[in-house]
């Protein structure tokens, strides 16, 4: 089971009974005998918030795009205020990431002093009714959110669906995007929603439980089959930079998927996106791509002037995002990369059995029956996937198939719940 819980469905208006007996089912066992729940759905409100107030100095020539390699709280500091119409931030994590000039392993309360310092002169640039999105992991961002909370205005709460490594019995999977306003967020007339389909795209999520692979979407395209629909804050149809290809010597790169579907809801042509820890350029590229101003401020010279040279790239007309045909030196994680090899099954139709497997014996499957039940060498799944989470990633939820018309229930039947509500 992994933290993200597509199978559920929730009506706001109502109380989550459905995710009450999930939870039941988890952490129903001694020494707990009470579920508490607290319904704080009207507890936001909309107000005036902290006064910002202008800094001594200002950034030259503050409405075109720039690359600036330096200290954000520095930089921020040189920037305006009611500057800026949209700041995405993805921050170090603090979790002992290898990055070039910067200690992923602080004392906590040093790394929640200095994002509240960043978070706070971000807010500061945001022009009103816009939006500020910080990215990070569940245990972090609760508190992020408690502090942007104190001097901005809550607009939503994305989780985004990137499966991680499989930590104890549930599968870290998502990432928390908190969004707030300087004041109630206005609404973007966005007209290039008319634009061509594959612009379109970024306004729409894929309907569940459609594989989101280009091939499989090409044969829907073909056969004009709808699997597309509005998006919510749950965006599970982007997936994590996985192939070495398409990365850079950079230990944390977004998707730029996962930018353009940011940048097209809360910007228009000619906003201008900054970015505090713009990395290797995927924010600020996928901005100029998009026909947005922007600044993206890096601490490390080294990744600056990886983007600096993306940028001249795709104003040579090359795409910064597509394979380059080399292994980056920075990792992305702490499990080995695997080898280069030519499938002679593909890893999908390798993971659609598995899951079909799990529906045939009720439960998650382990190597011994992949072994007794699997029509593929059990050596297929030992070599082509990083580790069994990996092989059995379809399992946990309807994912990874085109056949809509079966439902997929892993749990057994006889599982009881084993608390009553307080």
């Amino acid at each position: 089971m992994s933290d993200i819980w597509r199978d559920i469905s929730y009506d706001n208006d109502t109380a989550p009974r459905a995710i009450l007996e999930r939870l039941k089912d988890l952490f129903g066992h001694e020494p707990y005998s009470q579920l508490i729940y607290c319904d704080v759905r009207n507890f936001l409100t909309y107000s005036n918030k902290r006064k910002f107030h202008s800094s001594n100095g200002m950034i030259n020539n503050p409405g075109g795009s720039r690359l600036l390699n330096g200290d954000c709280l520095d930089v921020l500091k040189t920037i305006p205020e009611n500057s800026v119409d949209f700041i995405f931030a993805d921050p170090p994590y603090n979790i002992k990431k290898k990055y070039d000039n910067w200690n992923d392993a602080q004392d906590i309360s040093n790394y929640f002093s200095w994002c509240d310092q960043w978070i706070a002169e971000s807010a500061r640039v945001l022009k009103p009714g816009r939006t500020f999105a910080i990215i990070n992991i569940p245990l972090w961002i609760v508190r992020h959110f408690s502090f942007a909370r104190s001097i901005l205005d809550y607009q939503d709460w994305i989780a985004w669906e990137g499966l991680s490594l499989p930590v104890r019995k549930i599968m870290p999977a998502h990432y928390g995007i908190i969004c707030f306003s300087k004041g109630r967020p206005i609404e973007i007339a966005n007209h290039e929603k008319k634009a061509r389909w594959e612009t379109s795209q970024d306004f729409m999520n894929l309907k569940q439980w459609y594989c989101a692979r280009a091939s499989c979407i090409k044969k829907r395209n073909a056969a004009k089959i709808t699997d597309r629909q509005p998006i919510g804050n749950l965006w599970w149809d982007i997936h994590r930079l996985k192939h070495n290809s398409k990365r850079v010597d950079h230990p944390c790169q977004l998707p730029p998927s996962l930018m353009k579907r940011l940048i097209h809801t809360f910007t228009k042509e000619g906003d201008l996106i900054l970015d505090p820890f713009n990395g290797a350029g995927t924010t600020t590229l996928t901005s100029e791509m998009l026909g947005r101003k922007f600044i993206g401020i890096e601490l490390s010279a080294k990744y600056h002037a990886i983007a600096e040279q993306r940028h001249l790239d795709l104003q040579k007309g090359r795409d910064p995002f597509a394979k380059n045909g080399t292994t980056p030196k920075a990792k992305n994680s702490r499990v080995a990369r695997l080898q280069k090899q030519k499938y002679e099954v593909p890893k999908k139709t390798l993971q659609i059995e598995v899951k079909e497997i799990a529906i045939k014996l009720g439960r998650r499957p382990d190597r011994e029956d992949i072994i007794r039940l699997s029509k593929y060498p059990v050596r297929y799944f030992d070599e082509y996937f990083i580790d069994w989470g990996e092989v059995c990633s379809a399992v946990g939820d309807k994912g990874m198939t085109e056949n809509l018309s079966q439902p997929i229930n892993t749990r057994p039947d006889d599982q009881q719940m084993q608390l009553s509500f307080g």
